[in-house]
């Protein structure tokens, strides 16, 4: 006979991506128990051909859920270990079907910010949808639990001094992915990228006020989503607040200069906070040349795809590139090569007219006691 889950006044959802369309949906658990598998009368019917039949189900027992594979063929796992029999759930959960990915949730109002039980001995090769850690995600982006690191940009030229410096963090927290690729990828599956965006950059100003020189110019970042998010200018006061004697310089991805009136709006509202506005790997895709006079950045960072290998270049590709180079300052744009790692590099980007230069062979990042 079905049953509800005993002692529970809230009902338990599974929640996932099961549709080919990559929705996020939430299936109650109204009886149990919950069958699993390619059935069509199971109360989780499942299309892909990884799984079984009769896959794996969800029964209520004194002790709480139990998770119960079925003798499926690909396995059932719980928190990316296989089950063997049967396994105890909690809130929270990461259940795998085969390959299917699933959440196990109490409240679903909170279904993306409760703790997630990890474990040694996981499967690398699951989907990794969920965060494994969601509490430890919630907690990054309310304070500064950050590793910040700070790369120089130089004036290329005689001496080289440090004209401004590139902040670059990841989290400083277990039970999260260190690299900041993957980290905003499942930021962006929680429609959290703006907010982490937010954090870091937060972090990251707070931060630079140990790096050495009386006037710091600090390059901070923004995701592609910010540029619709409310939330984005009133960051960047508070920045500003918190650090009145840092320059602070927004980069903006050349990819998501998209559109025109929007870059003019950003570029006033930053104007008026005392924000520079650079645009960022410029040349890695279609080179906006518009919105260089339309609504013109303080910086034009040149992308390592146009740097690398023009000690060997042929004279065309040099000469486009100094032409390059010349129409953006003819606008009054502070050029800056990135990725420049070697002294051959750096020495024909000086000749070719680029102003500034970031990259290995003039220091990598390093935190800013460093």
């Amino acid at each position: 006979m079905a049953t509800r889950p005993p002692n529970r006044v809230e009902d338990w959802i599974l929640e996932g991506y099961p549709a080919q369309d990559g929705r996020l949906v939430r299936m109650p658990l109204h009886t149990l128990p919950f069958r699993i598998g390619r059935a069509p009368e199971a109360e989780l019917s499942l299309r892909q051909p990884e799984v079984s039949s009769t896959h794996a189900e969800i029964v209520a027992t004194t002790q709480g859920l139990l998770l119960r594979d079925l003798g499926s063929r690909n396995g059932t796992f719980l928190n990316h270990i296989r089950v063997q029999g049967e396994a105890l759930l909690h809130d929270g959960d990461v259940l795998h079907v085969a390959t299917a990915e699933f959440r196990l949730v109490l409240r679903p109002e909170l279904s993306l910010l409760e703790p997630t039980i990890t474990r040694s001995h996981v499967v690398e090769d699951l989907p990794r949808r969920f965060f494994p850690n969601p509490k430890a995600f919630q907690e990054l982006l309310s304070g500064e639990r950050f590793h910040l690191h700070y790369q120089p940009i130089v004036q290329l030229g005689s001496g080289r001094p440090i004209a401004a410096w590139e902040a670059l963090g990841r989290p400083a927290m277990s039970g999260l992915p260190d690299n900041p690729t993957e980290l905003f990828r499942m930021a962006e599956d929680l429609d959290a990228a703006p907010a982490l965006s937010r954090a870091m950059r937060t972090a990251a100003v707070r931060q630079a006020r140990g790096l050495p020189g009386e006037r710091i110019v600090l390059f901070v970042n923004t995701h592609p989503s910010e540029m619709d998010d409310p939330l984005l200018l009133p960051s960047l006061a508070e920045a500003r607040r918190i650090a009145p004697d840092v320059q602070l310089v927004l980069e903006i991805h050349e990819g998501a200069v998209t559109e025109l009136g929007r870059m003019r709006e950003i570029a006033a509202d930053l104007a008026s906070l005392e924000v520079q506005l650079a645009y960022d790997d410029f040349g890695s895709g279609q080179a906006r040349l518009l919105e260089l006079v339309e609504a013109p950045p303080a910086f034009l960072k040149f992308d390592r795809s146009m740097i690398a290998g023009l000690p060997s270049a042929s004279i065309g590709r040099r000469q486009l590139v100094r032409a390059l180079v010349a129409m953006v300052r003819g606008f009054r744009i502070i050029t800056l090569a990135e990725g420049v790692e070697t002294e051959e590099e750096a020495k024909v980007c000086a000749e070719l007219g680029f102003e500034l230069g970031q990259g290995w062979v003039f220091g990598k990042p390093a935190a800013a006691r460093a």
